[in-house]
Order: structure tokens, then sequence, then C-alpha cells
């Protein structure tokens, strides 16, 4: 089973949350301090370290997120998800997440 921790339930974390449904994760869930949808807050993620595989930070402002990328890097593996529709160039170089 493919489980997928969210951190930011904003609207970018809905997109994210629904694309990854749709690439094929079973389990998605989301960290947020500000959300009530939330399963924790950012501060709680090492409890969830055995229940989720993968993590992706979906928050807009870029210093917090890769701040938060940094924090969590050595706890969760950090995936790529592409759209299958979307249209990547043979010349791009897609990287984690």
């Amino acid at each position: 089973m493919r489980r997928l921790l969210i951190v930011g339930a904003g609207e970018y974390g809905h997109v994210v949350r629904e694309l990854a449904l749709q690439v094929g994760y079973e389990k998605v869930e989301f960290l947020d301090d500000n959300s009530s949808i939330a399963v924790g807050k950012v501060s709680e993620f090492g409890r969830f370290a055995g229940e989720f595989d993968e993590f992706i930070v979906a928050i807009g402002n870029p210093a917090v997120r890769r701040s938060c990328v940094e924090r969590l890097a050595g706890t969760f593996k950090l995936p790529t998800i592409v759209h299958p529709m979307a249209y990547v160039s043979p010349e791009a170089s897609v990287g984690a997440g």
C-alpha cells in the first residue's frame, strides 16, 4: 500500500492529494498546524514515521517549503508525483518532490 503524508492542507495540499490518489496512493493524509482536517501538526511528524512511507510539502511559500523539506528529509522518502496526462519534455529533469 502506498501511503503519503502531505505537509500543508491548503489549496495546494488538496491539489497534491487529488493527484496522489489518481496515481495510486491508497492512504493520503495532511499535517498542518492550522487545519481541522489534518491528522496532526507539522511538529508531530515523527510519530507518523511507521504509518506513512513518503511525504511531500505542499506549502506555497518557497522558504517555508524548503525549511519543511530539510526538517523531514531523513524521516520519509520524498517522492516525485507527475500527473499521468502531463507532458514532460525529454530534455527536462524531474527531481524528488
